[in-house]
């Protein structure tokens, strides 16, 4: 009966272990997105596009050291339709108890969809996206950053002054789906910057910390929705005064910030120890059985 008790214990804990690591396999997810898809410039003498340039970088750190990080750039013109886009940056860092990966891209291609692609392209595929993804198994702290650069150079048609108008859609994006047997501290940040060559400047941001839990939605941090649910674009300087003939500069740039931390609640502890317990006593006594002596 003692022997038959002993077996049923050691059953157990080893069960306890194999429950504790199907637990362990799971963690704390955390994505982090700041997007803008679309971007209108218009003025009274019209607006010429020319040449574009695209770029991307990031880097992932472990409990603060640098693991991963990637950089990327092209460049194109409107004027003679030429995709500079650029793809997704995917710098990935993976362990049995960390990930992080940045899926970063700017993506900017007049296509045939649109009416006049060249006259206004930015109606065409366009996005400008950050975007940071971590997730800690009882690994400690894990994050990412990253950004997402477009800068696009026009010109204002005709002669004598007018106005110019610029606008956009912003919007970010935060989900985290949290592993319950982890105790976890979590933060995600988004920011969109918008740069005129004349020195004006307007920034978007958002963030969240230590949310219970977050599961993904979009939403807006510039423009709006109408009364049919279709995107307004937001202004980004109001109305600016400008000469026939001037060359101006844009540039946006989004960024985005994941950071999770998360270690063993107490009971993971103790179902893990007693599941390690349990494969101690079990070699032990397969090791007595092998060699003769009594457990």
């Amino acid at each position: 009966m003692k022997g038959k008790m002993r077996r049923a214990l050691l059953g157990g804990l080893c069960g306890m272990a194999i429950l504790a690591q199907a637990a362990v396999s799971w963690g704390t997810f955390l994505n982090a997105e700041a997007q803008v898809d679309n971007i209108s410039v218009n003025s009274s003498l019209g607006v010429t596009f020319g040449d574009f340039a695209t770029s991307v970088s990031g880097s992932i750190y472990s409990n603060g050291t640098l693991v991963s990080s990637g950089t990327a750039a092209s460049a194109g013109s409107f004027a003679t339709g030429i995709d500079g886009s650029v793809g997704a940056l995917g710098a990935t860092h993976m362990t049995d108890t960390q990930y992080g990966y940045l899926g970063t891209t700017v993506f900017a291609a007049p296509i045939a969809a649109n009416p006049d692609p060249l006259a206004t392209p930015l109606a065409s595929d366009f996005v400008v996206l950050g975007n940071a993804q971590v997730a800690s198994m009882a690994g400690g702290k894990v994050s990412a950053m990253d950004t997402a650069h477009y800068t696009q150079t026009f010109a204002i048609n005709g002669t004598g002054t007018g106005i110019m108008s610029l606008s956009a859609l912003g919007l970010y994006n935060f989900s985290l789906y949290p592993d319950d047997t982890f105790a976890y501290t979590a933060m995600a940040q988004a920011t969109l910057d918008f740069m005129l060559s004349d020195g004006s400047q307007h920034t978007y941001f958002a963030k969240i910390s230590n949310p219970d839990r977050m599961y993904g939605q979009d939403v807006l941090l510039l423009g709006g929705l109408d009364a049919l649910g279709n995107p307004v674009l937001g202004d980004l300087f109001g109305p600016i005064s400008v000469l026939g003939g001037s060359t101006w500069t844009l540039d946006i740039f989004a960024s985005s910030y994941a950071e999770v931390t998360s270690v063993p609640e107490p009971g993971t502890l103790a179902l893990l120890s007693a599941g390690l317990i349990g494969t101690i006593l079990f070699r032990r006594r397969m090791t007595h059985h092998q060699t003769g002596k009594p457990a």
